[in-house]
């Protein structure tokens, strides 16, 4: 083999070799100082070159042999040799001299080599539109090389300043692992070297052959592209869910679960939560106050997600600091119901009710802001609580007023959000009000929410829950 022949291979392969090494450098974190990193990178690549140098020289090929179909077999074969040689050097650099996930460095290594041997490919299509015009010949070498140094300079500089943050901003929202996304890199650029090394060799060199080259190597591009930007999409949704799933777990974890309920003086307390979304607007807490004096609240923000969630979590710190305070229960809602109106741009509300259990009286103390009325199941029978017909919270200032009742042994109320009574069946119907009083009239179950929550599941029949269901129930000892 010739000398120039070899000096073309070397240029032209080095060419995409060091944009694979800058496109990686800027995308991933260095683990060693720059000086460094790079005396590795061209230790890599004069090895990898002596590797390809070794493969062509034993195949003793003529100057003309890369245009000559008689050794088309054998340049192909040459070539593929020479990109794995350099995808192994380059990827065993990435690994070793940068940090992160290895799933991470290798498909960076991919997708990057991908595109810059697709612009190597490019380059040589444009040299072979030059030959076809007539500027130069096949064997020019001095032209050969311009080509693919002026286009490679050009090319790498756009892909310097979008790919490299594109790529790092994909790879920190997966937090480094891509092992699920490798399948791609790994077809595409299987494709692509099996594509080039069957057309770039080709002795046909017509403008049809070359017209579906450009459209190959526009179609690479624009995958990587697609799938970039599918991949970001994806990682966000991703991202969401996780930070949802989180939300929802705080959420779970700041209202009373069934220990804690039971632990009240003179009563017994059930409860039962079930967002719409992950995350919902209802709330409830059970607040131990002096004297063995219990307060209960239940609350219902308007819409729903993380917006509502938000909003409940004031509701209820505002509450909270409230009750220990010493206000009573329509004290209470005043005062949320003014600090809740200081700086609400969103023009969210908040129906609640709330109430203060003393075992002493067993009496219930209550004030309710737009909520729907509990019900009081005593030996008598099922009948809803009266309630003053008062604003929610967040809206008007408004005077909350107290009412309290008796409470004898064994009887129970039932404290509820409108997700109860408008879950709605197959047939449009809500279920309502009228259906609730019943079932707990025929029920003599202590744990009415658990109750009435089967019932409301059994009548939606598996309809999409499209409002939070939220109950609380406080049955005299």
């Amino acid at each position: 083999m010739q000398v120039e022949l070899f000096l073309i291979i070397i240029v032209t392969v080095l060419l995409p070799f060091s944009g694979i090494v800058v496109l990686i450098d800027r995308t991933l974190n260095r683990r060693y100082s720059r000086n460094i990193t790079a005396a590795i990178w061209i230790g890599s690549y004069a090895v990898a070159t002596l590797f390809i140098l070794i493969v062509w020289m034993m195949n003793s090929l003529p100057d003309s042999a890369i245009y000559d179909p008689e050794y088309h077999g054998v340049v192909r074969v040459a070539v593929l040799f020479s990109m794995f040689i350099l995808l192994i050097a380059e990827t065993g650099v990435t690994c070793g001299a940068y940090g992160g996930k290895l799933s991470s460095k290798v498909f960076t290594s991919l997708l990057m080599s991908t595109l810059c041997f697709t612009v190597y490919t490019s380059a040589f299509s444009i040299y072979h539109v030059a030959y076809l015009l007539g500027h130069f010949g096949p064997e020019s070498d001095t032209h050969n090389i311009a080509v693919h140094l002026v286009f490679n300079i050009v090319v790498f500089a756009i892909l310097y300043r979008v790919m490299p943050a594109r790529l790092a901003n994909v790879i920190a929202m997966a937090g480094g692992d891509m092992s699920r996304r490798l399948g791609f890199p790994i077809i595409i650029f299987a494709i692509y070297v099996l594509d080039y090394s069957d057309q770039i060799y080709s002795a046909n060199m017509d403008f049809s052959s070359l017209l579906t080259e450009f459209l190959l190597i526009a179609l690479y591009v624009v995958c990587i592209v697609l799938f970039l930007e599918r991949t970001t999409g994806s990682l966000e949704v991703d991202r969401y869910k996780t930070e949802l799933e989180a939300a929802a777990l705080i959420q779970r974890s700041v209202v009373p679960n069934r220990d804690a309920c039971s632990d009240v003086v003179g009563f017994r307390v059930f409860e039962f939560m079930l967002p719409a979304k992950e995350v919902g607007g209802d709330l409830y807490d059970v607040i131990p106050l002096s004297d063995d004096r219990t307060a209960l609240v239940i609350a219902d923000v308007s819409g729903k997600g993380v917006p509502a969630a938000l909003m409940a979590m004031r509701v209820k710190e505002i509450m909270l600091f409230l009750l220990e305070s010493g206000l009573d229960p329509g004290r209470c809602l005043t005062e949320c119901n003014k600090r809740l109106m200081k700086d609400n741009d969103s023009c969210m509300f908040a129906t609640a009710f709330l109430c203060v259990a003393d075992p002493r009286t067993k009496t219930l103390t209550y004030s309710c802001a737009g909520h729907p009325a509990p019900l009081l199941r005593t030996g008598g029978g099922v009948t809803l609580m009266e309630v003053d017909h008062e604003p929610a919270l967040g809206i008007f200032e408004n005077d909350y007023s107290n009412r309290s009742i008796g409470m004898g042994a064994g009887d129970a109320v039932l404290m509820y959000t409108d997700g109860v009574i408008e879950a709605e069946g197959w047939n449009k119907e809500r279920y309502g009000t009228d259906r609730l009083v019943r079932l707990l009239e025929e029920s003599d179950d202590e744990d009415i929410t658990s109750a009435v929550a089967s019932d409301v599941s059994s009548f939606g029949e598996g309809r999409d829950q499209t409002d939070d269901i939220t109950m609380l129930s406080i049955v005299a000892s």
